[in-house]
């Protein structure tokens, strides 16, 4: 795979990411970084730092149809100027990516400058166009339908939630394309089996109306410039397993409906080793996270 290529798929990272890797490094932190901000907007965006600990999928001509992993998860005390997540990217490249990214996010976020509080939230996050003119967070535009009935919507508390002396919270997320409408669907389920919580039609969308062509999952942490970066995870690093927040049970949708574990192959992402870290995958799961701290 070309670094150019390598480069490019960080950028989307989140959709919402920064590219400008040196050409390789520079690139990689320039463009997810201006991606992501429009789509999860923070106090100050000009001077914000982001930061990933995450494990890309490889090229695969056939496409993704879908994820499902189990997540810890986890609640910091952070300021407005902070967010800390755990999260799940589902991209199609095919096209050009500056104005035709489709994207989807799911996961959990404390994220005060958003929500005016410091509580862990399950949240989602959709564009067709890399965030030119489409897409949202949550519920704030016509798009994600939540079914009626559902227990949990984009945007609510989640709750309980994970401690380093407490016992672990696992969040179960699954998103997967349905085959006759091409509708992508959220499952969520804490600490047991996921249920429907709603869809992105597949109207929503251009290229991911038909498949994703990669996935990417694990930690984003972002702080403004005059905050430190704020901890990631649990707050532990990957290296100590008994502590770090883990993602687990991290099983791959194909075309036919069939599951398989997510390879060892997955390309691993960490923007500053200093303060954060994550483990290569093994048997379907890997640890992420750190302490967060002055770069």
């Amino acid at each position: 795979m070309s670094h150019i290529h390598l480069v490019l798929e960080i950028f989307v990272l989140c959709t919402i990411f920064f590219v400008h890797q040196g050409l390789a490094d520079q690139l990689t932190l320039n463009t997810h970084e201006i991606s992501y901000a429009q789509a999860l907007p923070s106090k100050n965006d000009d001077d914000t730092k982001y930061y990933f600990a995450v494990h890309l999928t490889g090229d695969n001509d056939k496409g993704y149809y879908g994820i499902s992993a189990n997540m810890d998860v986890y609640g910091h005390n952070l300021n407005v100027g902070q967010l800390s997540a755990g999260a799940i990217w589902i991209h199609n490249w095919e096209g050009d990516v500056n104005k035709k990214l489709n994207t989807i996010i799911v996961g959990w976020v404390v994220w005060p400058y958003r929500f005016n509080d410091s509580r862990t939230h399950l949240f989602t996050v959709w564009t067709k166009d890399n965030h030119r003119s489409t897409g949202c967070v949550n519920l704030d535009c016509p798009g994600f339908k939540v079914v009626k009935g559902s227990p949990i919507s984009p945007g609510d508390i989640i709750s309980p939630i994970s401690g380093i002396s407490r016992k672990r919270q696992t969040i179960t997320i699954r998103v997967s394309k349905e085959s006759s409408s091409g509708d992508w669907w959220l499952y969520y389920g804490i600490n047991g089996v996921p249920i429907r919580v709603g869809y992105f039609p597949a109207s929503l969308f251009d290229s991911l109306s038909t498949k994703a062509t990669q996935i990417s999952i694990g930690g984003h942490a972002r702080s403004t410039k005059n905050t430190i970066a704020p901890p990631m995870g649990s707050g532990a690093f990957a290296s100590n397993p008994g502590q770090a927040a883990s993602i687990h049970d991290i099983w791959l949708i194909h075309k036919d409906r069939r599951s398989t574990p997510i390879g060892n192959d997955a390309r691993t992402k960490v923007t500053d080793g200093k303060l954060y870290s994550a483990s290569p995958i093994g048997r379907a799961q890997f640890f992420y996270g750190g302490p967060g701290g002055k770069s």
